[in-house]
């Protein structure tokens, strides 16, 4: 019942059941007259089909998929929604030559919440909010020699809201060319090398405001390593130059993630990010992004496992106008495999907005989340 497969033609249903409780709902700091913070007990029903065409040992294999998010709150029943989400990917192989593309494409009209809410200009809890999140890249690599890979990829993402009438949102579109390459230095040691040009553009809010756009070139010099069978990672730092509206600017990029299995059953990841983004608001310009993150796995049994995880993230946001805003996620989760397709899961979340300026935007979110989900 959970896989079909005729020939190279495989179609995998799946459908997870979860029942979550918050102790905000809108994440609202509820400082604000006439928005209250607002605890639920929110059923989420997501029924989905995975469909694949070929075989990875052919070198062709393509998939695409849908999910549906249902959700019904309890004692809120105006904010219940249905989001809509497609994913397409194809990856064709050669000898030499390897093309993968991905896009993603979604519907949502659920409330629009946490820290994309804020980045993208909401100032007040905004309930339900229609919007159509899409993404779309493709990658060409080429190992040139034992040594040499090559790539070219291009990719456009973007985010636009279809029934917006009010001054709280702008849409965006980025689009992103990149050329480069890496060479094996050592057997485990890969040196690696980027350059790209980019450009972002937000639209004018519906009642006034401009629009504006965002030129970027950049590049970036690196390495990525596999300097035991514990220890992996990659790490890049660059500099890119920007003009936004006609006003230049520049900034310095760094990345870095790092794995590491410190026993057969535990697991700790590492990354960091640094980078300057444009601001929603028109009034903010642009500001320095620093994001950072840290996680732990651990498993408990083999034929039917318990997995452990915590996880921490932080997300500050240094603007131009001298003001800071820093965000936080806790989670601490547990998962039991029932069977190889049935899992259950119980998960905590901590979520949290501390902002210098728009204080009446600071909000903290508690929420339990009990799910059980069947499939491959």
């Amino acid at each position: 019942m959970l896989g079909f497969k005729v020939g190279a033609v495989g179609i995998r249903p799946n459908l997870s059941v979860a029942e979550r409780f918050s102790d905000n709902i809108t994440y609202t700091s509820g400082d604000i007259p006439f928005y209250p913070k607002q605890s639920d007990f929110i059923t989420i029903i997501s029924p989905g089909v995975i469909a694949t065409a070929g075989h990875e040992e052919t070198g062709k294999l393509f998939s695409v998929g849908y999910r549906l998010d249902a959700l019904m709150y309890a004692d809120n029943g105006k904010y219940n929604a249905l989001d809509h989400n497609v994913n397409l990917s194809a990856t064709i192989s050669g000898n030499r030559l390897t093309s993968t593309t991905t896009a993603t494409v979604g519907y949502a009209s659920s409330i629009y919440t946490g820290y994309d809410r804020i980045i993208e200009g909401i100032y007040l809890p905004a309930g339900n909010t229609d919007r159509l999140p899409y993404n779309f890249s493709t990658r060409l690599a080429l190992h040139a020699t034992p040594k040499t890979d090559a790539y070219l990829g291009a990719s456009f993402n973007g985010l636009v809201f279809p029934n917006n009438t009010t001054l709280l949102y702008r849409d965006r579109n980025d689009w992103r060319v990149t050329l480069g390459g890496d060479y094996a230095v050592r057997p485990k040691l890969r040196v690696l090398a980027e350059a790209y040009y980019a450009q972002s553009f937000y639209s004018a809010p519906p009642l006034g405001g401009s629009s504006s756009e965002w030129d970027r070139v950049g590049g970036n010099l690196g390495f990525r390593t596999d300097l035991s069978a514990r220890l992996s990672g990659s790490v890049r730092v660059g500099y890119e130059f920007w003009e936004r509206d006609a006003q230049p600017g520049d900034t310095l990029t760094t990345t870095a993630s790092l794995g590491y299995r410190l026993t057969e059953r535990t697991r700790l990841s590492l990354n960091f990010s640094r980078g300057a983004r444009e601001s929603v608001s028109t009034a903010s310009g642009s500001y320095i992004s620093y994001q950072g993150g840290l996680g732990v796995e651990h498993r408990l049994g083999t034929k039917r496992p318990v997995i452990l995880a915590a996880n921490a993230k932080a997300s500050l946001n240094d603007y131009e106008s001298g003001t800071e805003h820093s965000y936080y996620t806790l989670g601490v989760s547990g998962a039991y495999m029932l069977r190889d397709w049935l899992r259950l899961m119980l998960a905590y979340q901590f979520e949290s907005r501390d902002g210098s300026a728009g204080v009446a935007r600071n909000y903290t979110v508690n929420s339990v989340t009990l799910s059980v989900a069947a499939g491959y």
